[in-house]
């Protein structure tokens, strides 16, 4: 039996349909492709509306992009068919002209057969790369070139910008002493969790500009030290008119100069480049983040990052890593901004095969971690978020992406995924700074509530206590992010996606809330606290937001007074954000209005407990108040009867008196009648017998 190799079949995989339906894809949405109808237009009710996949792919194309696919096939075979005729005609050519050939080493016809095997090789390689972005989407269907006045870049800008960028001033380079602690509060705040480029790339671009007045810079130079420093300038503005936030707009203005020259479809320099776009529209909303992370995977995935390179292709570990990096943190992107917005992937993880990137840190037998070299951001808080974005992006897909058929036991599979989401934040390194943990505390936190969300997923049946203990998660988050807001340090919950991921917990929260009303979710959470704090399988968080409360009455008031903190809390830090951003202003302002009426029925809810532990404790009271009267009916009993004694006692002790009194008086008369002279008469021994006796 003949083994096949790699090059007899190739490994193409393709996680979806070449191209959707008609529907699916006038209204942007995911097609799975299935036959006759999809299941998009199945559940719609418009199965004999769905066009198969094959029927067409534009309106108004005359061939369909899998026959324009076979005929780059046919035309690709043609070209080697050629070549390999041209190869061996110019070998019977040479070979009748030379009647006599020399005979060659063994060495010799080894070397050349090497040599043609190695070129065969790189033609069917080459014909296989002209298929490398099936794997995933066709994203450069029906590409005939650009123009003169249309680019890459442009064509990203048009479909990206969400405000005019060309009535934006460019702004000079600040002079270098201001410039690197804004490109340092970049590597230690922005980059530790994106590190797309290397630090060494990053200021040698920085030395380029500001050596010789940039003489020597490129475009990439330009474009990269301005990004960095735009994006450091967005992450430290409070307002949408201070100095940081029009300093951003200035240093982007300047970066876009250089953006035709570096955003290019085919190389790493033009995923960067949209990645830097991204992370800036994120603290300053210039341009559509998701869009943008959608062009970058895209470009990503036409150059095969998704795949690690195949064993014989030689590529450095330099370039490997920087490679795993790029994707990641694409990957990374992908997934927050697309949880956030709650929209499709731009790509599955079934047709992702990239290994994590190495950490150049060291561990010593004392266990302390050092980076190589030390001046370097370690890679591996990157890396930890790396991991918690694929667990993330597993329990995304199956919840919201995969069937919409019930789960039999939701609970269990709930506790499942909290099971290896909490797994996760326990193997989080011991050399992670303070400031880090607290951050991915918060995305655990964040992930438990998105989990137990209220949506279209396949947990749509959980019990009481789950939906206590997502109000629980709810109040732990507002309490947790209040504080990241006002700090500087923490550049993703103050991003414009941060904003989004509190507007949807504080939905969440007033949704909890109200069913708690309804059914009463805030007894429940009280009367169950120990079982909301000890949830099977998931251990408790640190500092939890309860304590234990002596009564049903008093941990209902616990409840929801915790909960209006937290409304408030969220409240405070959507003001905070609509100050930046005014798209931000429409969702304050309807989270005010949502939150008034659940606030208030707060507030009538404690005001109801209140009295109910007031009237118990004048019950209370009262019996205590008979008690007391009894107990003094009695003691005054008591004291009547021991005044009556004591009268008793003294009339009895008058009589006693009386009688010593008469009796002395007897014995008085009878001894006045003896006369002391008498006394004398009687022997001494008698008359101290005498005495005695008396």
């Amino acid at each position: 039996m003949t083994r096949l190799n790699r090059h007899n079949t190739p490994p193409l995989r393709v996680s979806r349909p070449v191209s959707a339906c008609s529907r699916c894809r006038a209204a942007k949405i995911k097609c799975d492709g299935k036959l006759p109808a999809c299941s998009a237009c199945e559940r719609s009710n418009r199965a004999g509306e769905c066009s198969s996949a094959n029927d067409q792919f534009a309106k108004g194309k005359e061939r369909s992009y899998v026959a324009s696919l076979e005929t780059r096939v046919e035309k690709l075979e043609r070209r080697l068919a050629q070549a390999k005729q041209a190869s061996s005609g110019t070998q019977q050519s040479i070979s009748a002209n030379s009647p006599e050939p020399r005979p060659t080493r063994p060495e010799m016809s080894a070397t050349k057969t090497s040599r043609s095997k190695r070129e065969e090789h790189s033609d069917i390689d080459s014909l296989v790369s002209d298929f490398g972005f099936l794997a995933v989407n066709a994203t450069a269907r029906d590409y005939h070139g650009f123009t003169s006045s249309m680019s890459f870049a442009r064509l990203v800008l048009a479909g990206s910008s969400v405000q005019q960028i060309d009535t934006l001033r460019p702004k000079q380079l600040p002079p270098r002493h201001l410039a690197l602690p804004m490109v340092q509060h970049y590597l230690e705040n922005i980059f530790v969790f994106y590190p797309f480029f290397t630090e060494t790339s990053l200021f040698g671009s920085v030395e380029a500009l500001y050596h010789r007045g940039g003489q020597n810079a490129t475009d990439w130079d330009t474009w990269i030290v301005n990004c960095v420093l735009a994006i450091s300038a967005a992450s430290l503005s409070r307002d949408s008119d201070d100095v940081y936030a029009q300093n951003a707009s200035g240093y982007i203005a300047a970066a876009m100069t250089k953006i035709n020259g570096v955003m290019h479809p085919g190389n790493l320099c033009g995923i960067q480049a949209i990645l830097l776009l991204v992370q800036f529209s994120r603290l300053h909303p210039l341009f559509d983040s998701w869009y943008l992370v959608g062009m970058a995977c895209r470009t990503m995935i036409d150059l095969g990052l998704h795949q690690d390179p195949p064993k014989p292709h030689k590529v450095s570990k330099q370039q490997l890593d920087l490679r795993r990096r790029i994707f990641f943190s694409t990957y990374s992107l992908d997934r927050e901004i697309s949880m956030v917005h709650r929209r499709a992937f731009s790509f599955s993880d079934g047709s992702v095969s990239v290994s994590l990137p190495s950490t150049p840190s060291a561990t010593s037998d004392a266990g302390s971690t050092l980076a190589s070299p030390l001046w370097l951001q370690p890679l591996d808080p990157a890396v930890h978020l790396w991991r918690l974005r694929v667990q993330q992006s597993q329990w995304y897909q199956e919840l919201f992406q995969s069937s919409r058929a019930p789960y039999a036991d939701p609970s269990a599979r709930i506790r499942d995924y909290c099971r290896s989401m909490r797994s996760w934040f326990e193997s989080t390194p011991s050399s992670t700074p303070p400031w880090v943990r607290q951050v991915f505390e918060a995305e655990l936190i964040y992930s438990y509530i998105y989990i137990l969300s209220p949506s279209d997923s396949r947990a749509v049946a959980v019990d009481d206590l789950d939906k206590a203990r997502s109000l629980d998660f709810c109040i732990s988050f507002a309490a947790r992010t209040l504080p990241m807001v006002d700090d500087s340090m923490y550049t993703g919950p103050r991003s414009y996606d941060g904003a989004l991921r509190v507007a949807l917990v504080g939905r969440e929260l007033l949704y909890r809330v109200r069913q708690g009303q309804e059914r009463d979710i805030l007894s429940v959470l009280s009367s169950q606290r120990s079982l909301a704090r000890d949830w099977p399988d998931v251990p408790p968080l640190a500092g939890s937001a309860y304590s234990g409360t002596p009564n049903p009455n008093g941990a209902t008031i616990d409840t929801a007074r915790h909960a209006i903190q937290a409304i408030e809390r969220i409240a405070e830090i959507l003001d905070s954000f609509a100050r930046r951003w005014d798209p931000v202003k429409f969702i304050y302002a309807q989270f005010v209005s949502d939150s008034a009426w659940v606030t208030a029925q707060l507030r009538r809810r404690i005001q109801r407990a209140v009295d109910q532990e007031a009237s118990a404790a004048a019950n209370a009271a009262a019996a205590v108040a008979a008690t007391a009267s009894a107990t003094q009916n009695l003691m005054s009993d008591a004291v009547t009867a021991a005044t009556a004694a004591a009268a008793a006692a003294a009339a009895a002790a008058a009589t006693t008196q009386q009688d010593d009194e008469d009796l002395a008086a007897v014995l008085g008369a009878d001894w006045d009648g003896l006369g002391t002279a008498s006394l004398s008469s009687i022997p001494a021994d008698q008359g101290t017998w005498q005495n005695t006796h008396v």
